[in-house]
């Protein structure tokens, strides 16, 4: 069966015109190249900036609430203090407003995980130090506050495993996040994918799948290699 499905499949020319332009797709994708071809479409100009400073985030913050955007994507990347194991921390919060765009707020130190006497890293090969409120920005409740601006003046909020976000910067920042909890004020890509396809469905095959954006961490893994 499976070489009759085969032979069936080669002798389709639109079957391997199909087989080659997802092979090409594939190709450029994983070379992070703007699939112009796809549809049509050509990847909007990147502007993405990273907040340094308190002025920074106040300022974009302030415009961001004030163009009414209804819905925006947030991500926060973080983990858990080994020394308060009920504890989610957060070092970075990112929002994006639209295709292009991205903001990304740092409000952490990182800082190296110890060595302990006996060589081996002190929390188990976490790689970062624990955390504390003395790992914090100096503007750490300038930029708290703002954040917390922004979601409770943002109509939607849209999210890869946003339940496990909402957790987070209610822990982090004391945002009430159940008013989030229904289809009208969220939208969780994961899954939604989840719902359409049984296989693996990471932000990354999601990229690949449904935007024109190419691997985005295809720059940092050349950078790993060389």
């Amino acid at each position: 069966i499976g070489c009759n499905a085969h032979y069936s499949f080669a002798s389709n020319t639109a079957g391997i015109e199909s087989l080659i332009k997802q092979l090409s797709f594939f190709r450029d994708a994983a070379n992070d190249r703007s699939l112009v071809a796809l549809d049509g479409l050509s990847y909007p100009d990147r502007d993405y900036k990273v907040l340094w400073t308190p002025e920074e985030i106040e300022s974009e913050i302030t415009a961001e609430i004030a163009a009414g955007y209804e819905e925006i994507a947030i991500d926060v990347e973080g983990g858990t203090d080994t020394g308060r194991p009920d504890h989610n921390y957060v070092t970075t919060f990112q929002w994006s407003h639209g295709p292009g765009h991205a903001r990304v707020i740092p409000l952490l130190y990182e800082r190296p995980e110890p060595i302990g006497e006996d060589g081996l890293p002190l929390y188990g090969g976490a790689g970062v130090d624990r955390k504390s409120k003395a790992d914090r920005f100096p503007h750490y409740e300038i930029a708290a506050q703002q954040i917390r601006n922004l979601i409770n003046n943002t109509k939607r909020l849209i999210g890869q495993n946003l339940r496990g976000d909402l957790v987070s910067i209610r822990d982090e920042f004391g945002i009430e996040v159940r008013q989030f909890c229904t289809a009208e004020r969220s939208w969780d890509t994961m899954l939604a994918y989840h719902l359409l396809a049984k296989d693996e469905y990471g932000l990354k095959q999601m990229v690949l799948r449904f935007t024109n954006m190419g691997a985005y961490d295809a720059p940092m893994m050349r950078w790993c290699i060389d």
